[in-house]
């Protein structure tokens, strides 16, 4: 089964790095390990309630693929 992570945009843009909900779904994370993985239905659903708009779903496997070596560093670094 597939898993998702959901990316804010508005922050990802203006910092400048990749920030991710939080598994709780309060707040936002540059670090994998700290980021929510959330079913596709799940996924689906959080991106459409966003009133914004500014959330989208990344698949677990394509984040880790284009992230690749710098994943080790980015799941010890939570902010």
């Amino acid at each position: 089964m597939a898993h998702f992570y959901l990316l804010d945009l508005e922050r990802t843009i203006g910092l400048g790095k990749p920030y991710f909900w939080k598994r709780s779904r309060y707040g936002y994370t540059d670090s994998l390990s700290v980021a929510g993985l959330f079913s596709k239905m799940e996924a689906d659903k959080l991106v459409e309630l966003d009133l914004d708009k500014k959330t989208i779903m990344i698949n677990q496997d394509l984040v880790r693929d284009i992230l690749g070596e710098d994943l080790k560093h980015r799941e010890g670094t939570a902010t």
